[in-house]
């Protein structure tokens, strides 16, 4: 668990430096016992108005495909939390299209748990 929540801090500390890398899976992704969590390719960065949204839709996607369950609550808490840092609407909407988009690949088959997400995440944001 200790990992995800490194994960979302990086994030959110790129985010904060105007750092968007928009390539986050953990393909990319290194854990070193002295540094911790460290996001390794910066081949692909994205910008824009919804940038951010992206960015946080895509490790959010990610993660719940590594954790599945065992992870929801814990990336609802650490997410729905959240005010300030980005646009719930967006993240709601690319999301939903991550899990079409990857539905019948390797990190598919998410649509229940995409759902149960967003609506967790949006009860504790007030958005329900």
């Amino acid at each position: 668990m200790l990992l995800f929540f490194q994960v979302i801090q990086d994030l959110k500390r790129a985010h904060s430096k105007g750092f968007v890398y928009g390539d986050r899976w953990s393909g990319n992704m290194l854990v070193d016992p002295q540094f911790g969590f460290i996001h390794i390719d910066f081949d692909l960065k994205i910008s824009g108005p919804n940038a951010w949204e992206l960015d946080v839709a895509q490790v959010a996607y990610h993660t719940l495909w590594a954790g599945k369950e065992q992870i929801l609550s814990v990336l609802t808490t650490l997410l729905g939390k959240e005010r300030n840092w980005f646009g719930n609407d967006i993240v709601t909407k690319y999301l939903r299209g991550l899990a079409r988009y990857f539905d019948k690949t390797k990190v598919g088959g998410l649509g229940d748990t995409t759902e149960e997400f967003i609506e967790t995440m949006q009860a504790l944001r007030g958005n329900i």
